[in-house]
């Protein structure tokens, strides 16, 4: 996520942030990437692209719940049952 981030989320003119945290709430984990770059195309939304299959793969190998928004840029909210 921080990766595509720095990749996608903004143009070489842009300024941006990226802001990360990884909390415990409630007997989870909850891990959420933001950005406030430009948000995601159609085509990144899909299940085709990469960064897509990679944040399904947290979803299913940590059994996760995974919430996605755009509004003023891109954020994963990624909460995992605690071990």
């Amino acid at each position: 996520m921080i990766t595509n981030s720095l990749k996608y989320a903004f143009r070489a003119s842009d300024e941006g942030e990226i802001i990360i945290s990884l909390k415990e709430e409630s007997e989870k984990l909850v891990l959420n990437v933001k950005d406030t770059g430009q948000g995601s195309s159609e085509g990144t939304r899909n299940d085709i692209s990469f960064g897509m299959r990679l944040i399904k793969a947290f979803e299913t190998k940590l059994n996760a719940q995974i919430q996605i928004f755009e509004n003023e840029g891109f954020e994963v909210i990624c909460s995992i049952g605690k071990y």
